[in-house]
């Protein structure tokens, strides 16, 4: 009797053995995994990740359309860089900016000065970049799609920051071995206000202010979620719907995306809140006065002027929103909320609720947005 125990035991003891492995090896990799999350400095963001250790910060910029993402080490030396990570020297001297949304990022931290290259200055709103092209501190490249090598290597930048609208930027290897490194930018890709303002960290840095950019969004992320229950309980949401005419087509954010957070967290009525997707839905002007036609608000027609827009298409006289003269826009200084409603969606968020919901409102003015009718 015995001894058939001990077969049996001797039969099972390596299966056993396997099992215990694999349990500890299991519990060893869910306690990995729950570290790196625990680490991670962001909350928001969907395409970004920021884990810290005791010599810098790895970095993740995670595409979600190509699935691509891109690993970075930061830190003063390069002792203990990761396999396969992209090492970076912080804090960052030199660096190119094609997007206005970092210059937007820069200009919270006073690290304007560390930028020699925009893409053009017909888009840029910063006055001190503005004034430091003229004075050639800064290179104005113009159009990002035309920018050559050469121009960049002449730079003497370390770093280029671009939209990754593509996958790559163009001559990125080469300029890599002459010791620049270009890294995507997918805060336009953020469905959450929050997540678009949270890239700030990684902006911090990348110029050795992390502490401030900490701090900076903190500050943002309580006024914003402070405005956002300040209208939690109304039982008025004015029905609202966004957005123009571009030849056939009018483009309005679809309900899952930023904007659509936004003006839910402002206490809107927002005709396509219920919509699937993060970008924008394309659909047909009759179709867009059919379900709109007595809105109370018209937002973002992205005109500076109800004339303009009557001009373009007499129809639009048509919605009630346009009869009371309740269309607003960001186009008092479009550059400026291009440049900064980013990292200001606090600001943004503010506006809204004083459009909306003026009773509610402690604003004293606008930031961004004006009524275009008058």
């Amino acid at each position: 009797m015995h001894l058939c125990i001990m077969k049996h035991i001797k039969a099972f003891f390596p299966v056993f053995i396997l099992l215990f492995l694999f349990a500890c090896s299991h519990q060893e990799n869910t306690h990995t995994k729950l570290e790196k999350t625990e680490n991670n400095v962001i909350r928001y963001a969907k395409t970004l990740k920021i884990f810290k250790d005791s010599n810098g910060c790895t970095v993740h910029i995670y595409n979600p359309d190509t699935k691509i993402t891109t690993r970075l080490y930061l830190a003063k030396s390069n002792k203990n860089v990761p396999s396969n990570y992209q090492f970076i020297q912080t804090p960052v001297q030199k660096m190119i900016t094609l997007s206005g949304t970092q210059i937007g990022m820069l200009s919270e931290l006073n690290a304007l000065d560390g930028i020699v290259g925009v893409s053009s200055k017909a888009y840029i709103y910063n006055p001190i970049i503005l004034k430091n092209i003229e004075t050639q501190k800064v290179k104005d490249f113009g159009d990002e799609t035309l920018i050559s090598f050469e121009q960049i290597i002449q730079s003497k930048a370390s770093l280029l920051l671009f939209s990754g609208f593509s996958s790559d930027f163009p001559h990125t290897e080469q300029l890599k071995k002459a010791g620049i490194i270009c890294i995507p930018d997918y805060d336009w890709k953020e469905q959450h206000p929050l997540g678009k303002a949270e890239w700030i960290k990684f902006f911090g840095y990348l110029v050795g202010k992390e502490k401030l950019a900490e701090t900076y969004f903190a500050n943002c992320e309580n006024t914003y979620n402070q405005l956002k229950k300040s209208v939690t309980s109304v039982s008025n949401k004015p029905t609202v719907f966004s957005g123009n005419l571009t030849g056939t087509s009018w483009f309005t954010p679809a309900g899952e995306s930023y904007y659509a957070t936004l003006l839910s967290d402002a206490g809107a009525n927002y005709t396509y809140a219920n919509t699937k997707g993060v970008g924008s839905l394309d659909l047909s002007f009759e179709k867009i006065l059919n379900e709109n036609i007595s809105c109370e608000y018209w937002l973002n027609p992205g005109i500076s002027s109800l004339n303009q827009i009557l001009k373009a298409n007499p129809k639009m006289d048509f919605f009630e929103a346009v009869k009371k003269k309740k269309v607003y826009c960001y186009s008092k200084n479009m550059n400026k909320y291009w440049e900064m409603s980013a990292v200001q969606p606090h600001y943004v968020l503010s506006d809204l609720i004083h459009i909306l919901h003026p009773e509610k409102s402690k604003a004293k003015h606008s930031y961004f947005y004006e009524n275009i009718c008058r």
